[in-house]
């Protein structure tokens, strides 16, 4: 089996995650964990906590709403916003 760390932002991403997404991979043997982040998204509380548990599953992903996170520079876009979670995440796993 398969283990999946998905990571979302609140309630309406969890409900989704947990009626649609679960019974579908549940089918393909694939389990998954949720971690509710209840908001107050940035890139220093995401990788702090996702450092913690991506040790513990095959797979992570994440489902946040862009608009969200917080101290985004004027100039932000969802690459650039990617790419710093993504080294962020690194830094972690090194």
């Amino acid at each position: 089996m398969t283990r999946l760390l998905i990571s979302v932002e609140g309630k309406s991403e969890w409900k989704f995650v947990e009626q649609v997404l679960q019974p579908h991979f549940a089918n393909l043997e694939v389990y998954i964990k949720l971690h509710n982040m209840k908001g107050n998204i940035s890139i220093d509380r995401v990788s702090g906590k996702l450092n913690r548990l991506i040790h513990n599953f095959d797979f992570v992903t994440t489902l946040y709403d862009f608009y969200g996170f917080k101290r985004l520079s004027d100039n932000e876009t969802k690459k650039t916003l990617e790419e710093k979670l993504k080294m962020a995440l690194n830094k972690g796993t090194t």
